[in-house]
């Protein structure tokens, strides 16, 4: 299976972040990030048309912070890259904010 790679800029702390968790958890970062937000992709294609596309894109599109920023690589298979990119442009945000968004919701739960 054809492989890729994701650049994902973010805040410092975010990254850090990050790390801490995907440690905390035995995995990779990449795999870290895969799985949340595939989980984060799943809901949404069970939700489907059900949910407000203007509400989404204005809570998934806020504004990064203005602190230091960094990068990170995620390495995936070509067709979860593609879903990512779509569950994005679904939303009509950066691939970078969708993915940082995803997390930060995991978080929260």
């Amino acid at each position: 299976m054809p492989r890729t790679a994701l650049l994902i800029r973010c805040d410092t702390d975010d990254a850090d972040r990050i790390r801490t968790e995907a440690e905390k958890e035995r995995r990779t970062i990449s795999a870290y990030v895969l799985q949340n937000v595939n989980k984060m992709l799943d809901v949404d294609d069970r939700l489907g048309a059900i949910g407000n596309s203007q509400e989404l894109r204005r809570v998934l599109g806020k504004e990064p912070g203005t602190g230091p920023r960094t990068a990170i690589l995620v390495r995936c298979d070509d067709v979860d890259a593609e879903r990512i990119r779509d569950g994005a442009k679904r939303r009509a945000v950066a691939l970078n904010t969708f993915v940082i968004q995803s997390l930060k919701r995991a978080w929260k739960v």
